[in-house]
Protein backbone atom coordinates (compact mmCIF):
# COMPACT_ATOMS: atom_id res chain seq x y z
CA UNK A 1 0.00 0.00 0.00
CA UNK A 2 1.08 3.27 -0.78
CA UNK A 3 2.05 5.82 1.68
CA UNK A 4 -0.65 7.85 2.83
CA UNK A 5 -0.31 11.34 3.43
CA UNK A 6 -1.84 13.35 6.71
CA UNK A 7 -2.29 16.43 5.07
CA UNK A 8 -6.43 16.48 4.94
CA UNK A 9 -7.47 17.97 1.13
CA UNK A 10 -10.38 20.03 1.61
CA UNK A 11 -12.68 20.47 -1.52
CA UNK A 12 -13.10 23.39 -3.70
CA UNK A 13 -15.95 25.40 -3.41
CA UNK A 14 -17.09 23.88 -6.50
CA UNK A 15 -17.32 20.42 -5.11
CA UNK A 16 -19.19 21.95 -2.25
CA UNK A 17 -21.92 23.03 -4.56
CA UNK A 18 -22.31 20.52 -6.65
CA UNK A 19 -21.64 17.50 -3.59
CA UNK A 20 -19.13 15.67 -6.11
CA UNK A 21 -15.71 14.20 -4.95
CA UNK A 22 -13.20 16.43 -3.81
CA UNK A 23 -10.08 17.20 -5.72
CA UNK A 24 -8.11 15.38 -7.89
CA UNK A 25 -5.58 13.90 -5.89
CA UNK A 26 -8.67 12.09 -4.48
CA UNK A 27 -9.21 10.69 -8.13
CA UNK A 28 -5.37 9.17 -8.86
CA UNK A 29 -5.56 5.85 -10.11
CA UNK A 30 -2.78 4.53 -8.66
CA UNK A 31 -4.53 5.07 -4.99
CA UNK A 32 -5.50 1.43 -3.61
CA UNK A 33 -9.23 0.75 -2.22
CA UNK A 34 -8.12 0.87 1.51
CA UNK A 35 -5.52 3.85 1.01
CA UNK A 36 -9.26 5.74 -1.10
CA UNK A 37 -11.04 4.65 2.07
CA UNK A 38 -8.89 6.61 4.44
CA UNK A 39 -8.76 9.64 1.82
CA UNK A 40 -12.40 9.70 1.84
CA UNK A 41 -12.61 9.50 5.85
CA UNK A 42 -10.11 12.44 6.15
CA UNK A 43 -12.34 14.69 3.95
CA UNK A 44 -15.46 13.86 5.74
CA UNK A 45 -13.96 14.60 9.21
CA UNK A 46 -13.10 17.82 7.63
CA UNK A 47 -16.14 19.00 6.30
CA UNK A 48 -17.27 17.95 9.33
CA UNK A 49 -15.19 19.80 11.60
CA UNK A 50 -15.88 22.91 8.74
CA UNK A 51 -19.24 22.71 9.63
CA UNK A 52 -18.83 22.46 13.16
CA UNK A 53 -17.04 25.57 13.48
CA UNK A 54 -19.66 27.50 11.45
CA UNK A 55 -22.61 25.96 13.56
CA UNK A 56 -21.24 26.69 16.91
CA UNK A 57 -20.31 30.08 16.13
CA UNK A 58 -23.58 30.92 14.25
CA UNK A 59 -21.57 32.10 10.95
CA UNK A 60 -23.59 32.51 7.93
CA UNK A 61 -23.91 29.82 5.42
CA UNK A 62 -23.18 31.94 3.07
CA UNK A 63 -19.63 32.42 3.94
CA UNK A 64 -18.62 29.19 2.15
CA UNK A 65 -19.51 30.91 -1.35
CA UNK A 66 -16.91 33.63 -0.56
CA UNK A 67 -14.58 34.09 -2.63
CA UNK A 68 -12.34 34.56 0.51
CA UNK A 69 -13.56 31.08 1.45
CA UNK A 70 -12.20 29.42 -1.53
CA UNK A 71 -8.88 31.22 -1.38
CA UNK A 72 -8.39 30.83 2.63
CA UNK A 73 -9.33 26.82 1.87
CA UNK A 74 -6.66 26.50 -1.35
CA UNK A 75 -3.86 28.26 0.68
CA UNK A 76 -4.10 26.29 3.60
CA UNK A 77 -3.71 23.43 1.15
CA UNK A 78 -0.47 24.69 0.08
CA UNK A 79 0.53 25.47 3.57
CA UNK A 80 2.70 22.54 5.30
CA UNK A 81 1.95 19.53 6.94
CA UNK A 82 0.89 20.27 10.49
CA UNK A 83 -0.43 23.43 9.75
CA UNK A 84 -1.54 25.63 12.93
CA UNK A 85 -3.91 28.56 12.09
CA UNK A 86 -3.01 31.81 13.57
CA UNK A 87 -3.44 32.65 16.99
CA UNK A 88 -6.08 35.28 18.56
CA UNK A 89 -3.17 37.74 19.37
CA UNK A 90 -1.65 37.43 15.91
CA UNK A 91 -5.36 38.07 14.28
CA UNK A 92 -5.89 41.51 16.37
CA UNK A 93 -2.81 42.65 15.65
CA UNK A 94 -0.49 41.63 12.67
CA UNK A 95 -2.68 40.55 10.37
CA UNK A 96 -5.22 43.17 10.75
CA UNK A 97 -2.52 45.89 10.18
CA UNK A 98 -1.45 43.98 6.94
CA UNK A 99 -5.15 43.62 6.21
CA UNK A 100 -5.42 47.14 6.05
CA UNK A 101 -2.13 47.90 4.77
CA UNK A 102 -3.19 45.97 1.70
CA UNK A 103 -6.65 47.40 1.28
CA UNK A 104 -5.30 50.87 1.36
CA UNK A 105 -3.02 50.09 -1.49
CA UNK A 106 -5.98 48.65 -3.38
CA UNK A 107 -8.18 52.11 -3.00
CA UNK A 108 -5.77 54.15 -3.45
CA UNK A 109 -6.08 54.26 -7.65
CA UNK A 110 -9.88 55.45 -6.55
CA UNK A 111 -8.33 58.00 -4.90
CA UNK A 112 -5.77 58.76 -7.51
CA UNK A 113 -8.76 59.18 -10.27
CA UNK A 114 -10.29 62.20 -7.90
CA UNK A 115 -8.39 64.72 -9.29
CA UNK A 116 -8.62 63.79 -12.52
CA UNK A 117 -12.49 62.80 -12.88
CA UNK A 118 -13.94 64.59 -9.97
CA UNK A 119 -16.08 62.99 -7.29
CA UNK A 120 -19.56 63.05 -5.40
CA UNK A 121 -19.71 63.07 -1.60
CA UNK A 122 -23.28 60.76 -0.70
CA UNK A 123 -24.95 60.45 2.80
CA UNK A 124 -27.64 58.83 3.63
CA UNK A 125 -29.19 58.04 7.27
CA UNK A 126 -29.88 54.63 8.31
CA UNK A 127 -30.23 52.26 11.66
CA UNK A 128 -27.73 49.57 12.85
CA UNK A 129 -29.54 46.19 14.12
CA UNK A 130 -29.44 47.70 17.80
CA UNK A 131 -31.83 50.89 16.14
CA UNK A 132 -29.35 53.41 16.90
CA UNK A 133 -29.33 56.09 13.90
CA UNK A 134 -26.26 56.40 12.00
CA UNK A 135 -24.97 58.59 8.69
CA UNK A 136 -22.82 56.95 5.99
CA UNK A 137 -21.14 59.00 3.77
CA UNK A 138 -19.34 57.24 0.33
CA UNK A 139 -16.94 59.04 -2.05
CA UNK A 140 -18.57 57.71 -5.45
CA UNK A 141 -16.34 58.31 -8.98
CA UNK A 142 -16.61 56.85 -11.94
CA UNK A 143 -13.50 54.33 -10.70
CA UNK A 144 -15.71 53.42 -8.11
CA UNK A 145 -16.95 53.96 -4.57
CA UNK A 146 -15.37 54.14 -1.67
CA UNK A 147 -16.79 53.95 1.77
CA UNK A 148 -15.52 56.75 4.12
CA UNK A 149 -17.07 56.52 7.45
CA UNK A 150 -20.10 56.09 9.61
CA UNK A 151 -21.10 58.68 12.37
CA UNK A 152 -22.94 57.50 15.33
CA UNK A 153 -25.56 59.68 15.77
CA UNK A 154 -27.22 58.42 19.20
CA UNK A 155 -28.29 61.52 21.71
CA UNK A 156 -27.11 64.22 18.67
CA UNK A 157 -29.84 66.47 17.39
CA UNK A 158 -29.66 65.90 13.54
CA UNK A 159 -30.17 69.26 12.76
CA UNK A 160 -28.44 71.00 9.73
CA UNK A 161 -25.60 72.56 10.94
CA UNK A 162 -24.66 68.80 12.31
CA UNK A 163 -25.23 67.33 8.66
CA UNK A 164 -23.58 69.88 6.83
CA UNK A 165 -19.87 69.35 9.73
CA UNK A 166 -20.11 65.95 8.39
CA UNK A 167 -20.24 66.93 4.73
CA UNK A 168 -17.57 69.10 5.17
CA UNK A 169 -15.21 66.82 7.43
CA UNK A 170 -15.73 64.06 4.26
CA UNK A 171 -15.05 67.06 1.77
CA UNK A 172 -11.99 68.09 3.63
CA UNK A 173 -10.78 64.33 3.67
CA UNK A 174 -10.99 63.96 0.01
CA UNK A 175 -9.55 67.05 -0.85
CA UNK A 176 -11.96 70.44 -1.71
CA UNK A 177 -10.66 71.00 -4.94
CA UNK A 178 -11.85 66.92 -5.96
CA UNK A 179 -15.88 67.91 -4.80
CA UNK A 180 -18.39 68.66 -7.78
CA UNK A 181 -21.53 67.93 -5.58
CA UNK A 182 -22.71 66.38 -2.16
CA UNK A 183 -25.80 64.24 -2.58
CA UNK A 184 -28.37 63.32 0.31
CA UNK A 185 -31.94 62.60 0.17
CA UNK A 186 -34.80 65.62 0.10
CA UNK A 187 -35.36 65.95 4.05
CA UNK A 188 -35.96 69.85 4.73
CA UNK A 189 -32.53 69.55 7.13
CA UNK A 190 -30.16 67.54 4.83
CA UNK A 191 -31.42 70.54 2.04
CA UNK A 192 -30.84 73.22 4.40
CA UNK A 193 -27.55 71.62 5.27
CA UNK A 194 -26.47 71.05 0.94
CA UNK A 195 -27.12 74.76 1.11
CA UNK A 196 -24.84 75.43 3.73
CA UNK A 197 -22.16 73.19 2.00
CA UNK A 198 -22.58 75.59 -0.93
CA UNK A 199 -22.00 78.57 1.22
CA UNK A 200 -18.90 77.74 2.05
CA UNK A 201 -18.01 75.87 -1.00
CA UNK A 202 -18.62 78.09 -4.37
CA UNK A 203 -17.66 75.47 -6.87
CA UNK A 204 -19.46 72.92 -5.21
CA UNK A 205 -23.62 71.55 -5.47
CA UNK A 206 -25.82 70.05 -3.27
CA UNK A 207 -28.11 67.61 -5.21
CA UNK A 208 -31.04 65.62 -3.97
CA UNK A 209 -31.47 61.81 -4.05
CA UNK A 210 -33.18 60.79 -7.28
CA UNK A 211 -34.65 57.73 -5.89
CA UNK A 212 -35.68 59.70 -2.67
CA UNK A 213 -37.47 61.97 -5.35
CA UNK A 214 -39.25 59.23 -7.16
CA UNK A 215 -40.84 57.63 -3.95
CA UNK A 216 -41.91 61.10 -3.21
CA UNK A 217 -43.19 61.60 -6.12
CA UNK A 218 -44.81 58.32 -6.66
CA UNK A 219 -45.97 58.12 -2.73
CA UNK A 220 -48.28 61.71 -3.28
CA UNK A 221 -49.67 60.19 -6.62
CA UNK A 222 -50.70 57.29 -4.55
CA UNK A 223 -52.35 59.33 -2.41
CA UNK A 224 -54.08 61.97 -4.84
CA UNK A 225 -55.02 59.79 -7.64
CA UNK A 226 -58.56 57.78 -6.57
CA UNK A 227 -57.27 54.43 -8.49
CA UNK A 228 -53.66 54.49 -7.62
CA UNK A 229 -54.70 54.50 -3.60
CA UNK A 230 -57.30 52.34 -3.46
CA UNK A 231 -54.71 49.66 -5.40
CA UNK A 232 -52.18 50.97 -2.79
CA UNK A 233 -54.85 50.19 0.18
CA UNK A 234 -55.57 47.08 -1.19
CA UNK A 235 -52.38 45.76 -1.44
CA UNK A 236 -51.25 46.65 1.85
CA UNK A 237 -54.18 44.92 3.34
CA UNK A 238 -53.20 41.81 1.44
CA UNK A 239 -49.86 41.60 2.54
CA UNK A 240 -50.97 42.43 6.67
CA UNK A 241 -52.77 39.10 5.75
CA UNK A 242 -50.51 36.51 4.48
CA UNK A 243 -48.08 38.10 7.03
CA UNK A 244 -50.37 37.88 9.86
CA UNK A 245 -51.52 34.10 9.08
CA UNK A 246 -49.50 31.17 9.32
CA UNK A 247 -50.72 29.05 6.74
CA UNK A 248 -51.14 31.96 4.38
CA UNK A 249 -47.38 32.79 4.81
CA UNK A 250 -46.82 28.91 4.06
CA UNK A 251 -49.74 28.66 1.24
CA UNK A 252 -47.29 31.99 -0.13
CA UNK A 253 -43.74 31.02 0.25
CA UNK A 254 -44.95 27.80 -1.54
CA UNK A 255 -46.08 29.06 -4.29
CA UNK A 256 -43.75 32.72 -4.69
CA UNK A 257 -40.33 33.28 -5.16
CA UNK A 258 -40.34 37.03 -4.08
CA UNK A 259 -39.89 38.13 -0.86
CA UNK A 260 -43.40 39.99 0.72
CA UNK A 261 -41.90 43.46 1.76
CA UNK A 262 -43.86 45.79 3.95
CA UNK A 263 -43.46 49.43 2.29
CA UNK A 264 -41.70 52.21 4.66
CA UNK A 265 -42.88 55.43 5.67
CA UNK A 266 -41.32 58.21 3.58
Amino acid sequence: MGAYSSKTQFPSHDDHETGSPSSSNFKRSNLGPLEKSFNNDAQCTADEAIGRCIYANGLPFNLVRSPYWVEMIREVNKAPIGYVGPGYEKIRTTLLKGEKLRLEGALNPIRHSWRLSGVSIISDGWKDQRNRPLINVIAQSPKGAMFLKAVDCEGQQKDAQFIANILIEAIEFVGAENVVQVITDNATMCRAAGLIVEGKYQHIFWTPCVVHSLNLMLSKMGTQIEWMRLIFEEAKEIQAFITNHHMSQGIYKEFAKLELLKVPKI
